[in-house]
């Protein structure tokens, strides 16, 4: 059961991504990883709607209501960026070696 609810929870996300556009869908494809081990931080805890469980048939579903968090989803594109992996990668090349 919460398998099923952490599926809906990263559906909700991605959802939210591809209404946004191909762009913004591009960007949770190079990001489901970390969206998908982090989900709890992108969406508080969903509100269960409705379920369904069918042992005899090994099936369980769920709707719920899942609020996102953007600000810090946007963070995480952001720090992802092309620009971004750049920046560090410069950053990093002119930094002195540490004196361990």
């Amino acid at each position: 059961k919460n398998q099923a609810i952490e599926k809906a929870r990263l559906k909700a996300v991605e959802k939210y991504f591809a209404d946004q556009g191909e762009a913004e869908m591009a960007n949770f494809d190079k990001n489901l990883e970390t969206i998908q081990s982090r989900i709890g931080s992108f969406s508080d805890d969903p509100v269960k709607l409705g379920e369904q469980d069918d042992p005899a048939n090994k099936r369980y579903s769920v709707s719920v209501r899942v609020e996102i968090n953007v600000a810090r989803l946007r963070n995480l594109i952001r720090s992802t960026s092309a620009v971004a992996t750049i920046i560090q990668a410069v950053s990093a090349a002119l930094m002195p070696p540490s004196s361990a």
